[in-house]
């Protein structure tokens, strides 16, 4: 992944301690934070990370 450095994906796997919790990938990276979101309502938006 761009941007993230062993330490950073070490950091992160740490964190992670039981996968399978997840029912599929999309949740873990937004659980984990690595994925921003769009909050958007006619001509106005938000990104929140």
């Amino acid at each position: 992944m761009i941007g993230i450095d062993i330490y950073s994906a070490l950091f992160i796997k740490s964190e992670m301690v039981n996968k399978d919790r997840f029912s599929n990938y999309k949740k873990l990276i937004n659980y984990a934070g690595l994925a921003p979101s769009l909050h958007q309502s006619g001509n106005y938006y938000t990104l929140v990370e």
